[in-house]
């Protein structure tokens, strides 16, 4: 592995450092150079020696923009002109010098070169401009044939620019005169190495062009990292691959903006300063984002000062960078880059030192990657400093050095990803190994155990009792449950088998006929009432070419999973002959496979209740081994499943004169538990719990654990066969299968909590290996608990009893609080009546005897509602209501009058007890009291799709809109008519009382609230 990563890195560094040098040509040694502004090529060759930089000295005149006209006048500025190489370097004096420290390449230059050709070029000649900063102009032979940005000795009317250009010109003659202006008034920049080429159109044209391809492929490859590692962030939601996607979405950004400066190009009308600061703040990120990464990756690099100390430097620069312009910040930037080096040397050595510490050998291969991955980078950040700083003149170093940085890094992933690969083929093969030994040495015992339940089975038999004893049916539960052990055991093996090569398989002609009653004789399902009819529809000469035994193992596995299935009472198998393959379906009316579902019908690797991820996926791999494919054809809701089995077979009709192709079977089934009707006939005092399970010997099992300790149990198979159950029983709790076939146990959970409140029914999930988000939306359903398969005593008892435990307190807490609030109402009837009655008895004696009649009839009618708890009939609340008018229209005369509109078939709905006589009081009171001429109170009751509306109205004086947002949102009201009423009706499920009233017409209030069971007429 060492000898093939030295290796890979070698090469990859020496291609790319290939590729990097065509993009950063080096200029010749012994190239000619410039003295006193004049450059003699009279020996030189384009077609030969290539494009030549031009170097030297040209003739240099600060703080002017001049033209080729005005430079003619040669001894006017004589005085003014210098001598200055523009592609030069500094020297460590000059860097220091207090010239450049005060802003060397700040203001106006022009620059004038005289080159001698010797003879006239027969091909057009061009220039290559570029790192001119921030504005020029340029002139050829007089003529200006280009620039960027706008040059002017006026630092507000210049305009940067910044991009390189080239020219394309005939030199008309054997020398050429070359005129450039240069402004810059926003970037702190010394007056060092530009880039000025002089070649043919084509070498310079090729240059350009090699150049944009070099720079947009590196940017490609850097997005596409930057895309793929942003993604496996997302996925796998790890901080390191955020910050390393981060760090190549900064290298893309950077590879657009050097040499050709694609960017610029890309965002023409976009202001230099703002892609200037960009830039700039790419190149601090990527600091930023390789220590995050290295300080993730390697535990201890760093101590936790030293990273927050440098961190808030990074940030820092940021900042001064966001808030100040490039001719500030670039004066100080430059030399905080000699400060970022030294971060980056410690980091280095830091890392050096851990590589040492570390004895474990993938850590320390991954360190020595880490390490290769900062070298390199530390190479091209030295090279980008000491460029910046003027020290040299080419790039092409450090550019090698970010091309090792990409393929390294990406080199460390690919070896990850090998060796992820190898340690799970290792941990695949150690598991099927252990899996494979398992089965082998359980057949044994399984066997014993298979013959031992066959035995008690036969003795229970022959005991010729009527009923099936609990022995019977523990026997028959235990002989199957062991079948199906053994049936994963030899899948088990013969998927290794598979795997390894080593299943060995007899071709011969095979009757599928024969095989399929074979199939259909030796099933039993459990947990059904009625057998399940089978049609076969298979012309008796068809014969499949394979293996008997495993073509009868793939038939019976087929049958048996579509007569398994929820809801299936009848399955269908038909064939058919198209060319050399026989194409046989299996179809079924159960409840059909949801889309999720149908993505893990061939995964082994599927953890629940049933075998079928790993049978289907044997069978899928049985088929295939006989050249045949298995698929599912098509699933839908209310007419069930069909699978499509294609092998290779062939049908001779001159066997047989009779076409006998249709024959009817039927599959065994038992039902080992009784009906859930049965069951539910039990004492009102003991607790109910619904067991909504898909699987009969999971039902079994939690049957027994809650029989003996005093719960009666009833259970359904499905989400369908449970909301009746709920509808005619009392039941306290309901434990549901979060992986029911058809409707899921997440959605019956949410269709439970549209009838039921948490407190009301409490619902207890069950799985196997669930999955964080999986039990996340299970308690946004409205689950109460979460309960863990395969299933243990302990556990089961002490959920379910707490479960109940907490249902009993709330439901006695929200009792007695109800009843709190119902008593108060009470007192103040029974209070306004008697002082209703004194009156009287000054004014009209016999009334008076009338109204003492009518009130003990009240007082009758609410001992009746105290023995009947916090909810009564409806119709005994509207005695209540008749009684209360009545006494006041005996105090008042005809002056109130009541309307009752209630359908004779509402008369027994249950309803919260003294929820209308109150509102009908306060309609009297403050309604019609004030009225002269008085008024009615009509009290209306609906029922529409199982929701009762009472409606209380009056058309009396009413209220204004202050009034009745004051009533509707105070909550320190002093009387307990009203708002008794409305708290009591919030505390109901699925219950709301609104308000209107209009001041001068009158008021009404509605109080809506579901009903659980269908009203007859």
């Amino acid at each position: 592995m060492k000898k093939f990563i030295m290796v890979m890195i070698v090469i990859g560094v020496m291609l790319f450092s290939f590729i990097i040098s065509i993009a950063h040509p080096f200029q010749a040694i012994d190239s000619p150079k410039a003295e006193n502004g004049t450059l003699d090529l009279t020996n030189w060759s384009f077609k030969e020696n290539g494009a030549i930089k031009l170097e030297g000295e040209w003739e240099l005149y600060k703080e002017r923009l001049l033209t080729p006209s005005e430079l003619a006048g040669y001894n006017e500025y004589a005085e003014v002109r210098q001598y200055f190489d523009p592609s030069a370097t500094r020297s460590m004096k000059q860097l220091f010098s207090l010239e450049d420290i005060r802003g060397g390449g700040i203001g106006a230059r022009t620059y004038k070169l005289h080159i001698h050709l010797g003879e006239e070029p027969q091909h057009a000649l061009a220039l290559k401009l570029s790192n001119i900063k921030t504005s020029s102009k340029l002139y050829v032979n007089g003529q200006e044939v280009g620039g960027h940005g706008q040059v002017s000795l006026d630092a507000k009317q210049a305009k940067a620019g910044n991009r390189g250009y080239e020219v394309y010109f005939e030199a008309g003659s054997s020398s050429i005169e070359i005129v450039l202006q240069v402004a810059n008034y926003s970037h702190y920049n010394f007056p060092y190495h530009y880039s000025i080429w002089l070649g043919s159109a084509n070498s310079i044209a090729s240059q350009t062009s090699s150049g944009l391809a070099i720079e947009l492929t590196g940017a490609a490859i850097c997005f596409i990292i930057f895309i793929y590692h942003l993604y496996v962030a997302v996925h796998t939601r790890v901080i390191g691959s955020l910050y390393f996607s981060l760090m190549f979405l900064c290298l893309t950004i950077m590879f657009l903006n050097s040499g050709e400066l694609m960017l610029v190009g890309i965002f023409q009308h976009a202001p230099y300063e703002l892609l200037l600061k960009l830039v700039w703040i790419c190149r601090i990120g990527l600091r930023i984002l390789l220590q995050l990464y290295l300080v993730h990756q390697v535990a201890g690099l760093l101590s936790p000062a030293f990273h927050k100390f440098t961190m808030s430097t990074y940030w820092l620069s940021l900042i001064f960078i966001l808030l100040f312009d490039s001719v500030v910040y670039t004066k100080i930037i430059e030399y905080m880059s000699l400060y970022f080096l030294g971060i980056m040397t410690y980091l280095f050595w830091r890392l050096f030192r851990k590589w040492l510490q570390l004895d474990h050998r993938s850590l320390r291969n991954d360190v020595l990657i880490y390490l290769v991955i900062v070298f390199f980078w530390m190479i091209s950040y030295y090279n980008t400093a000491l460029y910046s700083l003027g020290l040299i003149s080419n790039k092409s170093i450090g550019s090698m050095a970010v091309a090792s940085f990409i393929f390294i890094s990406q080199l460390l992933l690919a070896i990850r990803y090998i060796r992820s690969e190898e340690r799970i083929k290792r941990m695949d093969k150690v598991k099927e190994d252990f899996l494979v030994n398992s089965a082998y040495y359980l057949r044994g015992p399984l066997d014993s155990m298979l013959s031992m339940t066959a035995n008690g089975i036969e003795r229970e038999k022959n005991k010729n009792q009527l009923i099936e004893s609990d022995a019977y049916i523990q026997y028959k539960m235990m002989n199957q449950l062991v079948r199906r052990v053994i049936h994963q055991v030899n899948a088990t093996i013969d998927l290794a088998l598979l795997r390894n090569k080593e299943l060995k398989l007899n071709r011969e002609s095979v009757p599928l006929k024969a095989s399929l009653t074979r199939a259909v004789e030796a099933i039993t399902v459990f947990g059904k009432e009625k057998g399940i009819a089978v049609k076969l529809d298979v012309h008796p000469t068809m014969k499949i070419i394979g293996d008997e035994e495993r073509m009868y193992q793939v038939l019976y596995a087929l049958i048996r999973q579509a007569a398994n299935r929820t809801g299936a009472t009848a399955v269908s198998v038909s064939a058919s002959l198209s060319g050399s393959m026989i194409c046989i379906s299996v179809q079924d009316d159960g409840t059909y496979i949801s889309s999720s579902r149908q993505s893990q019908l061939f995964d082994p690797n599927i953890i629940d209740d049933t075998d079928a991820g790993l049978t289907m996926y044997m069978t899928r791999a049985l088929v295939q081994a006989m050249d045949g494919r298995l698929e599912l054809d098509w699933s839908i809701e209310g007419k069930g499943n069909c699978f499509k089995l294609r092998l290779p077979g062939y049908m001779n009709r001159h066997e047989l004169q009779v076409d006998d192709s249709q024959q009817q079977l039927e599959i065994r089934t038992e039902s080992l538990l009784p009906a859930w009707n049965e069951l539910s006939s039990h004492e009102t005092k003991q607790q109910t719990v619904l067991i909504v399970e898909d699987q009969y010997y999971n039902i079994q099992t939690l049957q027994d654990m809650l029989v003996k300790n005093g719960y009666v149990v009833l259970y359904a198979y499905s989400g369908e066969e449970a909301m009746p159950i709920l509808a005619a029983s009392s039941v306290d709790l309901v434990l549901v299968d979060m992986t029911l076939q058809g409707q899921s146990g997440i959605e019956l959970c949410r269709q439970i909590r549209n009838q039921y409140s948490m407190i009301e029914l409490p619902v207890i999930l069950m799985a196997v290996g669930v999955e964080y988000d999986e039990l996340e939306r299970g308690f946004e359903a409205g689950a109460n608990d979460f309960l863990h398969k395969p299933f243990v005593e302990l556990e089961v008892l002490a959920r379910v009893k707490g479960m109940l435990s907490l249902q009993e307190a709330s439901r006695l807490a929200v009792q007695h609080e109800l009843s709190f609030l119902q008593a108060q109402i009470k007192p103040h009837f029974i209070y306004n009546a008697i002082n209703t009655m004194i009156s009287l008895c000054y004014v009209n004696p016999e009334q008076a005897a009338k109204l003492l009649t009518d009130f003990s009839q009240y007082l009758r009618l609410v001992f009746d509602v105290d023995n009947a708890g916090n909810a009564i009939a409806l119709s005994k609340e509207l005695e209540l209501i008749q009684v209360y008018v009545g006494i006041e229209r005996m105090r008042f005369g005809d002056k109130y009058k009541l309307e009752l509109d209630v359908p004779e078939q509402l008369q027994e709905v249950r309803i919260p007890s003294l929820c209308i006589q109150p509102l009908v009081e306060n309609a009297i009171k403050h309604g019609l009291y004030s009225k002269e001429e008085g008024g009615t109170i009509k009290v209306a009751v609906r029922l529409h799709d199982r929701e009762l509306s009472i409606t209380v109205s009056d058309d009396g004086v009413g209220m204004s809109e202050a009034q009745l947002k004051q009533l509707l949102e105070s909550h320190d009201q002093t009387g307990v008519g009203f708002g008794n009423v409305q708290k009591r009706i919030r505390q109901q499920q699925h219950a709301s009382l609104t308000l209107h009233s209009e001041q001068g017409k009158g008021t009404e209030v509605t109080i809506r609230f579901m009903i659980r069971h269908e009203i007859t007429n």
